[in-house]
């Protein structure tokens, strides 16, 4: 997979995906955490 987006995107804007992709895995796990979700 990892080949395959090298291939269609630039590894500049790959870099900037992966960073974005971190920090929107981190807050949701934030969110989760802060928000337990209680049935």
């Amino acid at each position: 997979i990892a080949k395959e987006l090298q291939k269609t995107m630039k590894p500049q804007e790959g870099l900037i995906d992966r960073k974005d992709l971190e920090k929107h895995n981190l807050t949701a796990c934030r969110n989760l955490d802060m928000y337990p979700i209680t049935n």
